[in-house]
């Protein structure tokens, strides 16, 4: 028993450990208890039987160390001791016990809510023995021996006190007390004396003295700067709030918070609870304050986006789907610069939100969608083979394939006849059947203006020749005129008249004289 006492008190003692050490309440101080639990006797009656003990206690304490307490105890009270054994008459026993005495308690200062105890006894007792069936006193007429009914008894018991504030507290013990004789149970044996053990729990009130400690925090009030601090925080030397876990925030206001004290990242978003609240001003109980799909510690560190926006550039696409899904910038609402937020680009016209011009036609795709009302997603909106870029190059509608004009295509120095222009007879004037092919001749040098060219006019071999010279170097000459009238630099152009000198076929038939009735285009840069 004594062993299991002693294992209680230890286990007590250490549990309370490891906490900041509190002045002691009991400090100069008288304290009045009641208190009462269960007998557990071991006497000549083999079987234990449990029963009731109740006791009054006043303890006085002197001025506490740093380690603990001393005080001094008085008491009184009364209880039973019972027993069983079929060998004896009567089988049922019972012994009413009265008992005062005093003694010394240590009560060692560990934590602000518990304070284990040691305590040193001795009582004088008085027991009136009984036959538990009958309720009959015993009187002594069956044993051997005196006629004593008193006793001393000496003891031990440990336990733990647990205030409740500066006036109240609570107790739990557990003692073993020996009595110097051997009449307990009215059997007597020279051997072994009679002893037996109580639990019990109680409830103290202090009558006067001690270190006012209103919050018990173990900081006496006249010393304590924050006098309301929750019960079972841990306090500094002032008597505020410490911060356990380093993460910025005192423990009273990480339990105010909800926070866990000891972890200075509650929620595991990679901010500490201190930056959340105080820099950040997000969720520290949740790891995705605003609910896009990133922590708030990556919308910080990794991404600077903003933990209380979805949305941080206002763009329509959430940052998560910036991130993850789209590969657009967070931070920048239109990330290919079109003029297009990357959300309408998304969502609207279905445009690439990196790309500028998503269909590569030469139009961004804010000019296409905004301006000339043409598809962002189709190069040549209106089909005619010219794409939308060229034709507002060209100044001609990207809506209507009608004016869909394909340039010529021709290496430097190949010669390129424009089939079906067409002069007046012996004349240079154009005719307006020529129109298209020397449209097609223009848009070649406005779309390419690296271009250089020679204008080459040729006829057949009917007439003077000299004329023919002529005739073909004026022809050539009105070429030139209509594309300058155009807005052609007419420095890019030079002009030649070959005559009948460079036929392409023989001039045997007339089919023959009209192919040879020409003018050619030569790329000369």
């Amino acid at each position: 028993m004594y062993k299991k006492l002693l294992f209680i008190f230890l286990i007590l003692t250490v549990v309370s450990f490891g906490q900041s050490v509190p002045k002691s309440p009991f400090s100069n101080s008288l304290w009045l208890g009641l208190e009462g639990g269960a007998t557990l006797p071991q006497t000549d009656y083999k079987d234990i039987v449990p029963n009731y003990f109740g006791r009054v206690t006043a303890e006085y304490f002197l001025e506490s160390w740093d380690f603990g307490s001393l005080g001094f105890v008085g008491f009184g009270g009364m209880g039973k001791v019972s027993g069983e054994d079929d060998r004896k008459i009567p089988s049922k026993l019972a012994a009413d016990v009265t008992e005062y005495g005093g003694g010394f308690k240590f009560v060692f200062n560990v934590s602000e809510s518990v304070y284990p105890y040691l305590l040193v006894s001795g009582a004088n007792i008085t027991y009136k023995v009984k036959d538990d069936a009958t309720g009959n006193e015993l009187n002594k007429v069956i044993t051997i021996g005196n006629d004593n009914d008193h006793s001393l008894r000496i003891g031990g018991e440990v336990g733990a006190k647990f205030p409740l504030s500066d006036m109240f507290a609570l107790k739990v013990s557990a003692s073993m007390y020996a009595t110097s004789e051997d009449w307990l149970d009215d059997y007597w044996n020279d051997v072994n004396k009679d002893w037996y053990a109580t639990v019990g729990a109680g409830v103290m009130v202090k009558l006067f003295g001690g270190v006012k400690d209103t919050d018990m925090d173990g900081v006496p009030d006249d010393l304590d700067k924050c006098p309301n601090t929750p019960l079972g925080l841990k306090v500094d030397i002032d008597g505020c709030s410490v911060d356990s876990d380093g993460d910025g925030i005192v423990d009273e206001e990480e339990l105010a918070l909800g926070t866990d004290m000891n972890n200075p990242d509650t929620d595991g978003d990679g901010l500490k609870d201190g930056e959340e609240v105080r820099n950040y001003k997000t969720n520290p109980l949740k790891d995705d304050t605003d609910g896009d799909g990133l922590k708030d510690g990556d919308e910080v560190i990794k991404h600077k986006t903003d933990p209380l926006k979805a949305d941080t550039d206002g763009d329509g696409l959430s940052d998560f789907d910036e991130i993850t899904k789209y590969k657009t910038s967070p931070v920048k609402k239109d990330t290919d610069a079109d003029d297009l937020m990357d959300g309408e680009e998304v969502n609207t016209y279905k445009t690439d939100p990196l790309k500028s011009d998503t269909d590569a036609d030469g139009l961004k795709d804010n000019l296409e969608v905004k301006q000339y009302k043409t598809n962002p997603l189709k190069a040549d909106t209106d089909g005619g083979s010219i794409l939308d870029g060229a034709e507002i190059l060209r100044s001609t509608n990207p809506l209507d394939p009608k004016d869909d004009v394909e340039s010529i295509k021709s290496e430097v120095g190949q010669a390129i006849v424009l089939e079906g222009v067409v002069f007046a007879t012996g004349k240079s004037d154009i005719l307006p059947e020529s129109e298209a092919i020397l449209t097609k001749a223009y848009y070649t040098l406005k779309d390419n203006p690296e271009i250089h060219v020679q204008i080459q006019g040729h006829t057949d071999n009917v007439g003077n020749k000299r004329k023919n010279m002529d005739l073909s170097l004026a022809r050539a000459e009105s070429v030139k005129a209509f594309l300058i009238a155009k807005g052609i630099d007419g420095a890019r152009i030079t002009t030649a008249g070959f005559g009948p000198d460079k036929p392409l076929v023989p001039n045997t038939t007339a089919a023959n004289k009209q192919k040879n009735r020409r003018i050619e285009f030569l790329r000369t840069k």
